[in-house]
């Protein structure tokens, strides 16, 4: 994963943990992951939405492609 996943954690810590996040309960903790897991979807419907097929130069790219790239996962 690259630093968008990084920045999109940091953003879910902020909102639900906004006073410390370094001694986080199970309650917290799930509810950190549940809000990161939704940041994520949403950025992936937002690529896909703007992209869902985008040509580069002469090559076609589906909008799995544009997504797992934008999110620095090998396919």
């Amino acid at each position: 994963m690259n630093n968008i996943a990084n920045e999109l954690l940091g953003k879910a810590l902020d909102k639900q943990v906004p006073y410390t996040w370094h001694s986080l309960n199970r309650v917290q903790l799930d509810d950190v992951m549940k809000e990161f897991a939704e940041l994520i979807v949403r950025e992936a419907a937002e690529l896909v939405k703007r992209a869902s097929i985008s040509k580069v130069g002469h090559t076609w790219r589906s909008a799995d492609y544009v997504v797992l790239e934008h999110f620095g996962v090998d396919k």
